[in-house]
């Protein structure tokens, strides 16, 4: 057999396996998985040593010495691609930690004097005696007896823990590896046991805070056997289950901030794979959520969920194929001010609201609760959706004239006031920022800061001032981010992880105030859209090379008769003869190819958006987009959206697809009727990230100060930028910016505002 015989069919038979990972099958499973890397591996290994042609071989038969030590290798490659799969695997496991870039959650945990602390390192120390990356290790421990001895040691000192113990201990062990390696189970009287994992799930799930659930499901997913153990999803979803009202919001937002790409969407659509417990965690999230939409609106307070495009919207491509059609700012540079937009949206929902009185708010539950037990909350949230006949027996229980008093009483509870706490673990100190009312008296302030931070009143040196809820910079845990990307997933984090890595990149450079979550695209939808895009490329390109053979032969027959008609050829002519070649020449391939061969991808963004705004029925949305690639297309179907249609509250797409008219825009609406359908569902165009800005002012998304806050950093990350890349031509960027910072200025100078100066190149 011939090398690339071999290695094709290895490759025919490994990409298919790789492609196929969500379909959930039980050759997936990591058991089977382990495997089928050994058998492939092995294989690869025996190609390269057997095939007639390949160089190994020739080794082989040239240098007896040399091929008997690669034979050897091939007898053993089982062995040692067991040994490389293996540790793999362990790699994977031993760098896990949720919420890594959460400094301000993982605070809460690590550094300080709790309970529990000395718990953790006994328990870590176990584990690091039972986890081992290799397999001899492990075999020895296991002869002698140690590995039962120590998961025995785990499962005792779990079980002997206090509430606030074991609530430490689960957000802040490895939980993959104490699934994984660490699992003990107790044979009890009766014929059948428990396992330390379904004590600490089953028995002990009430002690566990929100974060620390986040944690158990997110360790439930990243060993990759969920989706097979309908234990394992019972488990999670019994965590799910339990968490209500605000602390559900709170755990999903959890979910979606651990820096990777098991998230809550995951979680629900693609490793819960149980039908009925999938709508069981979904009818759990619309009664829940029903209940803090009637608060919010009590409060007057916007939760928004900013989702955005990466390629052309985020992040240029500087029209390159698939990435996107991007040509005025360089390859893999952050637009200027995009994330400063999306920060100040977020910062901006996240203070809104008024308070509202302790009656009102318990009035609201109890009525909440009352509708849950009767069935009337049953039904999902949707556009159809109306509470009406709630607030008539709001009101019945509360009284117009209570509700005439709970107006003053706001007014009295709208003053804010800035409570600035020392956080002595932090390195080199660090100072958070809370907000509460002027009128909460200061003990209730400390207990709130010790149940946030752990830090007693006694330790607490604050800071206490006033502050308007645009002007504080709060530090806000859980970001409200998510990217619909078009790029597909593959096996397992292939396409995701580069993705995380830019994100926790721009986190760590303090660019990007929170980590998001990602959405990624279908491989067939992907597969569809760059196929047909290729297919189109290739036959504009046999038109064009037809056009020039024809201009070329035409050129060639027209001299040929007047050289044998003894004319001399005219210069005008001749000069515009080749005048036109070079145009044939120079345009050869340049075609734009349809739109339509997107609308593939645009709708996989669209069934994404629907699934995902199932599982935040609380929430609003914005999106931002770019024309490009069938983002327009995606807005306008969300827009439409039988689920989340009247929750979008802003559409704003990037023009990169430079064209004249809006006929050549991916669009799913008539021509004659998409400036009307725009304008009805508020979907705006904007040509930088100042320009966006001021259209997010004009909706009330962001504040005035936060117009400049956006505009001030553009300049400033254009200018670097244009440092950084002094060989790029920023023209028409610079013109577009400078024409977004003179309208920004109009806005800025009707409130006082100093006027930002223009970029110069």
């Amino acid at each position: 057999m011939k090398l690339e015989q071999g290695l094709f069919l290895w490759i025919a038979v490994v990409l298919p396996y790789m492609f196929t990972e969500q379909n959930g099958w039980t050759i997936h499973h990591p058991r089977y998985e382990f495997i089928f890397w050994v058998v492939a591996v092995s294989v690869l290994a025996d190609i390269f040593l057997l095939a007639d042609n390949s160089p190994v071989h020739w080794i082989l038969t040239v240098n007896s010495s040399v091929g008997n030590v690669l034979l050897i290798c091939g007898v053993i490659s089982p062995l040692l691609s067991a040994t490389v799969v293996e540790s793999t695997r362990y790699a994977v496991l031993s760098k896990f930690q949720l919420g890594k870039a959460r400094d301000d959650i993982a605070a809460i945990y690590n550094g300080q004097q709790q309970q529990g602390t000395g718990k953790v390192r006994q328990l870590d120390d176990l584990l690091s005696r039972i986890v081992h990356s290799s397999k001899v290790r492990t075999l020895t421990a296991w002869l002698r007896g140690r590995l039962e001895d120590n998961r025995r040691q785990i499962h005792d000192l779990i079980v002997d823990s206090t509430p606030k113990e074991l609530d430490h201990i689960v957000s802040s062990i490895n939980i993959p590896q104490l699934f994984t390696y660490g699992n003990y189970y107790v044979k009890a009287q009766r014929e059948f046991g428990y396992s330390t994992m379904e004590y600490i799930i089953e028995h002990r799930e009430k002690d566990l805070t929100m974060f620390a659930r986040a944690a158990l499901i997110h360790g439930l997913m990243r060993i990759s056997t969920i989706k097979y153990s309908h234990q394992q999803m019972e488990w999670a979803s019994k965590s799910l289950l339990g968490a209500k009202g605000e602390d559900l919001t709170l755990l999903k937002n959890l979910l979606d901030s651990s820096g990777d790409y098991n998230n809550l969407f995951k979680l629900v659509y693609l490793d819960i794979t149980d039908e009925a417990l999938n709508k069981k965690i979904v009818r759990h999230i619309h009664r829940q959520a029903k209940e803090q939409i009637r608060l919010d609106h009590a409060h007057e307070k916007r939760r928004i969920k900013i989702l955005s495009d990466v390629d052309d919207t985020l992040i240029a491509s500087n029209g390159r194929f698939p990435a996107g059609c991007e040509s005025r700012y360089p390859s893999h540079a952050v637009y200027p001010g995009a994330l400063a937009l999306f920060e100040e949206i977020d910062v901006a929902a996240t203070l809104s609201g008024i308070a509202i009185s302790d009656s009102k708010r318990k009035s609201i539950k109890r009525l909440s609760k009352e509708r849950r037990k009767q069935g009337v909350d049953d039904k999902t949230i949707d556009n159809d959706f109306d509470d009406e006949d709630f607030e008539a027996d709001l009101l019945s229980v509360y009284g117009p004239q209570d509700s005439e008093l709970q107006n003053d009483h706001t007014k009295a509870l709208s003053e804010m006031v800035k409570v600035s706490v020392s956080l002595p673990w932090k390195s080199g100190g660090g100072i958070s920022h809370i907000l509460f009312n002027a009128s909460d008296p200061i003990a209730a302030i400390q207990e709130s800061i010790e149940n946030e931070y752990g830090l007693p009143p006694w330790k607490q040196s604050l800071i206490i001032q006033p502050a308007s809820s645009f002007e504080t910079q709060q530090s806000w845990k859980h970001g409200n981010v998510a990217f619909l990307s078009a790029r597909p997933h593959a096996y397992k984090d292939l396409t995701e992880s580069g993705s995380y890595r830019k994100f926790r990149k721009l986190f760590t450079k303090g660019l990007m105030h929170a980590t998001p979550t990602l959405l990624p695209g279908s491989l067939r939808s992907g597969a569809i859209a760059v196929a047909a895009r290729l297919r189109d490329q290739f036959l504009l390109f046999g038109m064009d090379l037809v056009e020039v053979i024809r201009a070329v032969g035409a050129a060639l027959m027209s001299k040929t008769r007047k050289r044998r008609r003894n004319v001399e050829q005219d210069d005008d002519d001749e000069r515009g003869t080749r005048e036109m070649l070079l145009t044939k020449i120079n345009t050869l391939g340049t075609r734009s190819t349809p739109q339509s061969n997107w609308i593939a991808v645009a709708r996989t963004k669209v069934d994404r958006f629907e699934k995902y705004s199932m599982l935040y029925p609380e929430y609003g949305f914005v999106f931002f987009g770019d024309d490009g690639q069938g983002d327009l297309y995606s807005a306008e179907r969300m827009n439409l959206s039988k689920y989340a249609g009247k929750r979008m509250h802003k559409t704003f797409i990037h023009r990169v697809f430079h064209h004249n008219n809006a006929g050549t825009v991916l669009s799913s609406i008539k021509e004659k009727d998409q400036e009307q359908f725009w304008e009805d569902n508020n979907i705006v165009f904007f040509d930088t990230y100042i320009g966006a800005a001021i259209e997010a002012l004009n909706s009330r998304l962001i504040p005035v100060r936060g117009l400049y806050r956006v505009a001030k950093r553009a300049i400033e990350e254009t200018e670097r930028m244009i440092e950084e890349y002094p060989d790029f031509d920023f023209t028409v960027a610079v013109t577009q910016m400078n024409n977004d910072i003179e309208r920004a200025n109009e806005k800025l100078s009707s409130h006082n505002i100093p006027a930002l100066e223009t970029i110069s190149l």
